[in-house]
């Protein structure tokens, strides 16, 4: 299933009760990305939904389009450099009321192995491997 979104905003209520105002502007700031790359991108509004409320169809099919709309939206929420390498700090940042930085770090073991040069087929490839590590509830301890 496509749990990346989910993984940005939906999971991000793990855990964390009274976080309902860094929740709702990290949330805003997704949207806003999301929209702004999907226009720049040409994304149809079905894909960009079916990103947004975590289709359960599986990952959105790998077309060149589509991952450099997500290599936009990761480094519009500056979670990757510009040549897609992840910035852990930041991640840590803006995720830090909900994931503990041991699961961050988890993440970044897996996921920051990925060696794709080109920023759109490394962020496609993170796509995948954050649906992946996300695919079930079983979450380090």
């Amino acid at each position: 299933m496509n749990r990346i979104f989910n993984f940005l905003v939906i999971s991000v209520m793990i855990g964390v009760f009274g976080q309902e105002e860094p929740l709702r502007k990290y949330t805003e700031e997704l949207q806003q990305h999301t929209q702004r790359c999907a226009t720049e991108n040409k994304i149809s509004n079905n894909i960009k939904l079916q990103f947004m409320n975590n289709s359960p169809d599986g990952l959105i099919q790998k077309s060149r389009r589509f991952s450099c709309f997500l290599g936009c939206v990761y480094q519009a929420m500056e979670f990757v450099s510009p040549d897609g390498q992840l910035l852990m700090n930041n991640i840590f940042e803006k995720l830090n009321n909900v994931y503990t930085m041991e699961w961050v770090d988890y993440i970044f073991d897996w996921c920051g192995r990925i060696a794709e040069k080109d920023l759109c087929e490394r962020s496609y490839s993170l796509y995948s491997c954050f649906d992946h590590l996300t695919a079930d509830t079983r979450y380090p301890d």
